[in-house]
C-alpha cells in the first residue's frame, strides 16, 4: 500500500544532533529585552551579533547599570565617529607613504583615569571593589603588510641576534680546551668571558633596536601619538596603556578587523539619536524609516 506521504528514514543520532545544534542558535540568537543595555548606544558601541554572545547581558541587573554607565563615560571621552577613520579605510593609516594598500590591522590600547570607575578583586567567595579604575579604549588602525614586517623585524632581530651572541659565548667558555686555557689564566677568567659575552649580547640588543627604529621612523609611523585621531584623544587626558621602547609604540598585528566589540561598528545605517531599539543587538536596522515628527507619514512595515 502506498501512501500520499513519502517515507523518511530518520537517523536518530543525526537527527539529535540537528536538534541540539537548532536550539544552541536559538539561545545565542535570543534577545534579552530586559537588559540595562538592550537597544541603547552603549549597545550599538559593544556591537555584539546577538544578546546571547554579549557578556553585559548574562550579568545581574546591577552589574549592568555599572557596565553601562563606564560605556557611557568612554563614549564621551572617545566619541565613537572619531573612532572609526581608524579602521575604516582602505589605505594604511601608519605609512608615510600616500595610498599604500590596507591589508592588515594593528591593534593597541590607551587607557584613562577615571575617578568614577571601579575594578573588583576575588577574595574567596566575596567581591571588593577599589575605586579609581582607568578605561581602556581598544583601537585598531588600518595597516600594510610592508609596515607590519618592518616592525616585527624590530620586534624579533635583535633578540634573535642577542640570543646567538650569547649562545656563541656559552658555548665557546665550556669547550674543554678552550676552558682549560682560560683557568690557567686565572681561575675566574671562564666566568669573566661569560660575562662579557652577556653584556656583549646586551649592547647588539639595544643598538640593533635603536637602529631599526630609527630606520623605521622614516618611512612609517612608530609612535601613535603621530596619529591625528589618537592625538586629539591624548590631548583629551589618554595615555598608551603600554611603555613605548625605544621611542617605538607597542602594538600587535592582525590579518583581519575585529568586527565585535567596542569601537568595531562602521556607521553604514542610519543612527537613531533616540536610541531606537536595534533589530539585532549593537546593529541599527537599514529598513526601518526615522519616525514623522508628528508621528505622521511613517510607513508600516506590516502594510508592504
Amino acid at each position: 500500500m502506498v501512501s500520499g506521504r513519502p517515507e523518511v528514514d530518520i537517523d536518530m543520532e543525526n537527527n539529535d544532533k540537528i536538534s541540539y545544534s537548532e536550539e544552541i542558535e536559538k539561545v545565542v540568537n535570543q534577545k534579552n529585552t530586559s537588559c540595562a543595555l538592550y537597544g541603547t548606544k552603549e549597545c550599538r558601541l559593544l556591537n555584539m551579533e546577538s544578546c546571547g554572545e554579549c557578556p553585559v547581558s548574562s550579568m545581574k541587573r546591577e552589574k549592568q547599570e555599572k557596565s553601562a554607565a563606564a560605556l557611557s563615560r568612554l563614549m564621551e571621552a572617545a566619541p565613537p565617529e572619531e573612532i572609526e577613520p581608524l579602521y575604516d579605510s582602505s589605505v594604511c593609516r601608519l605609512s608615510r607613504e600616500a595610498g599604500r594598500k590596507a591589508e592588515c590591522f594593528a591593534l593597541f590600547d590607551l587607557k584613562k583615569p577615571d575617578p568614577e570607575g571601579n575594578w573588583t578583586i576575588a577574595l574567596g567567595r566575596k567581591e571588593l571593589e577599589v575605586k579609581g579604575a582607568d578605561m581602556l579604549l581598544p583601537l585598531q588602525v588600518a595597516c600594510s603588510n610592508k609596515c607590519r614586517k618592518k616592525y616585527r623585524l624590530f620586534e624579533y632581530l635583535p633578540s634573535l641576534l642577542a640570543i646567538i651572541i650569547a649562545a656563541v659565548g656559552l658555548g665557546v667558555t665550556t669547550m674543554k680546551d678552550v676552558h682549560n686555557a682560560l683557568f690557567s689564566v686565572a681561575r675566574f677568567m671562564p666566568l669573566l668571558v661569560m660575562i662579557g659575552f652577556a653584556l656583549l649580547s646586551l649592547g647588539a640588543y639595544c643598538l640593533t633596536k635603536s637602529l631599526l627604529a630609527k630606520s623605521m621612523k622614516k618611512t612609517m609611523i612608530t609612535d601613535v601619538n603621530e596619529i591625528p585621531e589618537v592625538k586629539k584623544l591624548m590631548s583629551g587626558g589618554f595615555s598608551e596603556a603600554a611603555p613605548k621602547r625605544f621611542g617605538v609604540s607597542r602594538m600587535v598585528f592582525s590579518p583581519v578587523r575585529r568586527e565585535h566589540g567596542v569601537y568595531t561598528q562602521i556607521f553604514e545605517k542610519p543612527r537613531f539619536e533616540d536610541g531606537g531599539e536595534p533589530e539585532v543587538c549593537g546593529i541599527m536596522p537599514a529598513d526601518v524609516p526615522p519616525e514623522a515628527e508628528d508621528g505622521d507619514g511613517a510607513e508600516d512595515p506590516e502594510e508592504k
